[in-house]
């Protein structure tokens, strides 16, 4: 059975190293390619995971306006947020104890769905 050797390489140098190849590799390209290389490097991007339902649902929104479905994605969130800051929404009654020590709370693929047919909601009754 062969052995696996360690690094001898501290990580935050290695990833000195990948960034200067990523940089010198950019720079073999064509000038317009550099151009969207580097925009492509500058854009902020996240994962979550979310039901296929959900993706769907936010693909046929971006072609029913014509615009990307992250765009759709970015507006949704933004706009669930702030009404989520101001108390026009809560995340109260979909939320249940996780059995991860990382957060306290999970709420399930079952609500979510849920929320997407309108058969739960996230507004504050008043």
């Amino acid at each position: 059975m062969k052995r696996q050797r360690r690094s001898a390489i501290d990580p935050a140098v290695a990833s000195l190293v990948t960034e200067g190849e990523r940089r010198q590799r950019r720079r073999r390209l064509p000038r317009a390619q550099q151009a969207k290389a580097r925009r492509d490097a500058a854009r902020q991007r996240a994962t979550y995971d979310i039901p296929k339902e959900v993706a769907r649902a936010v693909a046929e929104v971006a072609k029913e306006e014509g615009v990307s479905a992250s765009a759709v994605a970015a507006l949704l969130l933004a706009e669930g947020l702030r009404r989520l800051e101001v108390g026009e929404v809560s995340l109260h009654g979909l939320k249940e104890p996780s059995r991860s020590p990382k957060y306290d709370w999970q709420v399930p693929t079952r609500a979510v769905l849920e929320v997407l047919k309108g058969d739960r909601t996230l507004l504050v009754r008043k």
